[in-house]
């Protein structure tokens, strides 16, 4: 795989892409707000893998997160625990009201956690941002972004935590507008 991978977003096909943190241009521009179902374009860094085999990352170059039963990203701005993967068993007075049960998606069964509204957590700009499997060519998420198996695999094998890897999520005309400049 080459030092930069061109991948087609599965992003939600109704929504799209809204701007995330940090990505304003001051020209009012849409940007991502928890729960709107849209993808966050920008530049973030690439987390953890994670799946529901518990030695699927033997041989990744990236921390590997296996799922449980337990796990669940949490999507409640109110938690203390909010935009985190978390193992609510470890958790010992859960603060949420909502979360994806990572284990009972099956998009999930592979997939990596986008370092999305991490830095300076803000909750009212989105949470729970993957990369992982999608539904099929035609079905969008609900802002992550999704591939087949095939390259998601292909992806997580070529990444490596060492080398700070990141992706760049934008909308087709802001990417033909960044190319020449980056």
């Amino acid at each position: 795989m080459a030092a930069h991978q061109w991948i087609r977003s599965g992003c939600d096909r109704v929504k799209g892409m809204a701007w995330g943190t940090g990505f304003q241009n001051g020209q009012n521009p849409e940007l991502k707000i928890e729960g709107d179902k849209r993808t966050p374009a920008g530049v973030y860094a690439i987390g953890p893998a994670f799946g529901s085999e518990p030695d699927a990352g033997r041989n990744l170059k990236m921390p590997y997160v296996p799922l449980t039963a337990t796990h669940v990203c949490v999507d409640d701005p109110s938690s203390n625990d909010y935009n985190q993967l978390v193992d609510r068993a470890k958790v010992r007075n859960p603060d949420w009201k909502s979360g994806e049960q990572m284990r009972e998606i099956p998009q999930y069964r592979l997939g990596s956690v986008i370092q999305y509204n991490t830095e300076s957590l803000d909750k009212k700009v989105g949470s729970c941002i993957f990369m992982h499997i999608w539904k099929g060519p035609a079905m969008g998420t609900a802002g992550c972004i999704a591939m087949e198996e095939v390259p998601l695999k292909e992806a997580l094998n070529w990444l490596d935590s060492s080398r700070k890897p990141v992706i760049a999520m934008f909308p087709e005309e802001a990417y033909r507008d960044l190319q020449n400049v980056w």
